[in-house]
């Protein structure tokens, strides 16, 4: 079977569709992807068997054009008047930034569009579109190409965000909500990352979600990163807890840092990963108003197969995703995989579908991630225990490995060949 997947992104960070990717290659099937162009661009090549096409980020930005046409209205509008000054008690989102939000739908139609053309091209059996930013070129293709349309949702649509005075989401809302309500339900098959996350889109679309979830494979176990204490210098008593992920808001780290204070110093947390939408400036201002600073380290990010081999010389690994929007409240973060498969004990979020894996499988404590004692209380109740939690992720990942999840997605992908050929 040939099989097109679509994300829209550069790929390269992207390791869900690398191992769908991979585990429907080896079991068989042509699989090529189309991703954007980007300053990364390759490294995906290099770790998949499948074939790669990348798409020129657009030079044409609908965003900037109508930035431009504000600008150039703006002043013949108000040249003979005062401006008019915003409320004070509610100035709401700008003109310019509600643009953004209408340009931002736009652009994505147009990406949709280039990505349809491109993978007609390709005369693709199934079009396997990863998140709503690619259903509508995956529905495209496969209507015009009388193709399967298969969906993946790797997390509940950005319909859900909060509005904000900076970024006003009401058009992206209403372009994923509707998006979704016209497309889903012509997919022949449909993944997720958890169970509460597939409940919850079966009730909005109206069609049945089979979970296939975020599980790490083994990586490379040529790539061994040297131990963490070795790295940070730390003596070799010390307790390291450890996140993985970009630092970015809604992941809990400040109430992590926080609660470094009301442990024991030889205690620390160690933050591996990209710097998103907190800098890394800021985590360092945190940590020293909490007089934790010496006991808090920042690394960059690690390649995909050495991030396994680093956290096994952690302690800890926490997973305090917090829990608003619903996107977060609902989320099964690959990170608690990562863990599980590293031998980890963890300190999580005492949301459904983490406090469910965690309880089923004896893997730590959950927590309410807002709640700095209540954090610091978790990881002193775990770090007195490690044998018992350590022995049960080592259990636990015999069953949450990638092998099991590979055989759902090939099962499925089987089944729709059967019916391509019949």
């Amino acid at each position: 079977m040939r099989i097109c997947m679509m994300v829209a992104n550069t790929l390269d960070n992207d390791s869900r569709v690398l191992r769908e990717a991979d585990a429907l290659s080896r079991a068989g099937h042509e699989v090529h992807i189309l991703a954007l162009r980007g300053s990364g661009a390759g490294r995906a090549e290099a770790r998949s068997p499948a074939t790669v096409h990348r798409l020129p980020l657009p030079t044409f930005s609908i965003v900037r054009c109508l930035r431009r046409l504000h600008t150039a209205v703006r002043p013949r509008r108000g040249s003979h008047s005062e401006p008019t000054q915003p409320s004070p008690q509610d100035p709401g989102p700008t003109l310019p930034t509600r643009l953004d939000a209408v340009g931002k739908v736009a652009q994505n139609v147009w990406l949709n569009l280039r990505y349809a053309r491109q993978a007609l091209r390709l005369h693709a059996d199934a079009y396997h579109a990863h998140d709503v930013t690619t259903l509508l070129g995956g529905a495209f293709a496969a209507a015009l190409g009388k193709a399967t349309l298969v969906y993946d949702s790797h997390e509940l649509s950005p319909e859900d965000l909060p509005e904000s005075h900076h970024v006003p989401m009401g058009p992206w809302r209403w372009y994923a909500k509707a998006t979704q309500s016209l497309l889903v339900k012509h997919a022949r098959a449909r993944f997720t990352v958890g169970e509460l996350l597939a409940e919850e889109l079966e009730l909005r679309y109206g069609a049945p979600f089979t979970v296939l979830r975020n599980v790490p494979d083994e990586g490379d176990p040529s790539e061994t990163p040297r131990p963490l204490r070795h790295t940070l210098q730390l003596e070799p008593e010390s307790l390291l807890a450890i996140y993985v992920g970009s630092v970015t808001t809604g992941r809990g780290l400040e109430q992590a840092v926080a609660s470094l204070s009301r442990l024991p110093p030889h205690i620390h947390l160690i933050l591996v990963g990209p710097e998103g939408a907190v800098s890394r400036r800021q985590v360092t201002d945190w940590a020293r108003r909490c007089g934790v600073h010496e006991r808090v380290h920042l690394l960059p990010a690690v390649p995909e197969g050495q991030v396994l081999a680093l956290a096994r010389t952690a302690d800890v690994g926490l997973v305090l995703t917090q829990p608003t929007p619903l996107n977060n409240f609902l989320s099964l973060p690959n990170k608690l995989f990562q863990y599980v498969q590293a031998g980890l004990p963890v300190v999580a979020s005492n949301l459904p579908n983490i406090q469910l894996y965690v309880e089923r499988y004896d893997l730590g404590t959950v927590v309410d991630p807002t709640d700095r004692r209540a954090i610091a209380v978790g990881l002193e109740a775990v770090t007195q225990d490690l044998d018992r939690y350590r022995r049960a992720a080592s259990s636990a990942a015999q069953d949450l490995s990638w092998e099991r999840e590979k055989a759902v997605l090939v099962k499925i992908y089987d089944r729709l060949a059967r019916g391509a050929t019949s």
